[in-house]
């Protein structure tokens, strides 16, 4: 989270910079050019929130240790229901 800053204006902002002037006339440059930086000072915060599960107390508050689990990556409304979930 430390590298929101840099990629954005030098990746993402250049890469969409017509687009967003074409867009969003009314936002001037100056304030997309820093949406990175902005992100970055918020990012680890936010982070914590999503995903409060962390013991490192400089990261979260660690409220949710005991609800850790291991993230799937296709969750499935079905699948807790049902007696024998598709794979």
């Amino acid at each position: 989270m430390t590298e929101l800053a840099d990629i954005w204006r030098d990746i993402h902002y250049p890469s969409f910079a017509a687009a967003f002037a074409a867009e969003l006339p009314d936002i001037s440059p100056e304030a997309l050019i820093t949406v990175g930086e902005r992100l970055q000072l918020v990012a680890v915060a936010l982070g914590a929130e999503a995903h409060p599960f962390s013991e490192d107390h400089a990261v979260g508050s660690g409220w949710a240790v005991e609800w850790k689990t291991v993230i799937h990556g296709d969750p499935k409304a079905e699948r807790p229901w049902t007696p024998n979930p598709r794979p």
